[in-house]
């Protein structure tokens, strides 16, 4: 491999010394894995050498059983690589790490589509229950009840999880093509084509597991404690009356918060986060729509808890990821956590949005944007953003006409 070629190279060549910016500092691992007394300091090109062996290696599938080990592993060879040649510190990690990939299937039961017969169709075999390759044990979460049969697709590597995944990514998309083919037929209704993949999977040959589905549900205790919660939160205690316009643009919001609670792609529940805080914070004009949001959702905060994210993470979300997959573009790739602490800041922009309303008694979120945008301490969020230099804030700010500052703001980002 390249990369552990690159990275044995910097290991025997490149030391740090000062006034050098260190890459990092680890613990140095003796040749039987154990940890050593020692530290070693590493160069900014020995520590992004080792970073970008990590991962080609941890995506290669003969390491990929290694998951969360992989580092520890690469940093082994790392240190080999300073006592030994090269060629042996590989065949130390072949030795020690590399499996030879299994070809096999993978099933997953499909619900809500009777299969009667094997069919072949994107990709994927549908197979009925019954079936020879059909299961003869498999976890049945409640929700894998509806089960008509199953999806067989071929899997390979040597993570029984990560080759699952990987199948489910390929099955997904054949009912996905499925169901927009099926689409065009006139007497099948639309309920009918909601038949998805099951929790569990198989593999032929033995071994199987489940994973819950993200849009799954799982029981929730309510008493006395939750109801006092609910009670002192703002949408139970400053909700407008429903006769105004803001009411129902907070009633538009809370549909799409709620949607993207209910969808079980990450891309797409970022989307509906999107479409709730431009509810509240968007309009429709034409151009830096990005800006505007983000700059909104910042002076709102600031009014109303005197601290506010930076408006640069809600500006790349909606320039890089929102707009892309909208207008038809491959988006970058998000997990949950990165929707979800999205989805945070969005129902802070919501509880803020009301509490602003209120204290201000505002009927129409026109005010409501026009105080925001209006606001004197705009001129500090703007010196503050200019002070840093960004790049993706350079056309709003020089189509004000603002001069750079380096004051900084009264408040700080959360």
């Amino acid at each position: 491999m390249k990369a552990l070629r690159r990275l044995a190279g910097r290991m025997r060549t490149e030391s740090w010394t000062l006034p050098d910016r260190p890459g990092s500092v680890r613990r140095l691992v003796l040749q039987d894995g154990s940890a050593a007394a020692g530290h070693i300091t590493l160069t900014l090109g020995q520590e992004a050498a080792l970073q970008e062996a990590i991962k080609v290696v941890g995506n290669d599938l003969r390491f990929e059983h290694l998951d969360r080990e992989v580092e520890p592993a690469l940093w082994h060879f790392a240190c080999l690589c300073l006592s030994e040649p090269p060629e042996s510190a590989l065949s130390h990690l072949m030795n020690q790490h590399a499996k030879e990939p299994l070809s096999v299937t993978c099933l997953f039961p499909v619900l809500y589509l009777r299969v009667h017969e094997e069919a072949r169709i994107f990709d994927v075999r549908l197979i009925p229950d019954g079936h020879p390759e059909a299961p003869e044990s498999l976890p049945t979460p409640p929700g894998d009840a509806a089960r008509g049969g199953f999806v067989a697709v071929p899997a390979e590597g040597t993570s029984p999880s990560r080759m699952a995944a990987r199948a489910r990514t390929q099955a997904e998309r054949a009912l996905r093509l499925l169901r927009v083919a099926l689409f065009a037929h006139r007497s099948i209704y639309s309920w009918q084509l909601r038949f998805h993949l099951g929790e569990s999977y198989a593999f032929s040959g033995g071994g199987h597991g489940w994973k819950r589905r993200e849009d799954s549900a799982v029981e929730l205790g309510f008493g006395h404690e939750l109801l006092a919660f609910a009670k002192s939160q703002p949408v139970s205690e400053s909700f407008p009356a429903d006769t105004t316009r803001i009411a129902r643009d907070l009633e538009t919001a809370i549909e799409w918060m709620d949607a993207a609670a209910f969808t079980a792609i990450p891309l797409h529940s970022l989307l509906f986060y999107f479409f709730a805080l431009e509810a509240l914070l968007g309009d429709k004009s034409e151009g830096l729509k990005a800006e505007r949001l983000a700059l909104r959702e910042a002076m709102l905060g600031h009014l109303e808890t005197g601290g506010f994210r930076h408006p640069s993470e809600t500006f790349w979300l909606y320039d890089e990821v929102r707009s892309v997959a909208v207008h038809g573009g491959d988006a970058p790739d998000l997990d949950w956590r990165a929707v979800r602490s999205f989805g945070f800041w969005v129902r802070k922009a919501f509880d803020n949005f009301l509490n602003f309303a209120q204290k201000n008694g505002f009927t129409r979120r026109s005010q409501l944007l026009s105080a925001l945008d209006e606001h004197p301490d705009n001129k500090d969020l703007f010196a503050w953003l200019a002070a840093q230099e960004r790049p993706e804030w350079s056309r709003f700010l020089v189509a004000r006409g603002h001069h750079p500052t380096r004051e900084p703001p009264s408040d700080t980002p959360q």
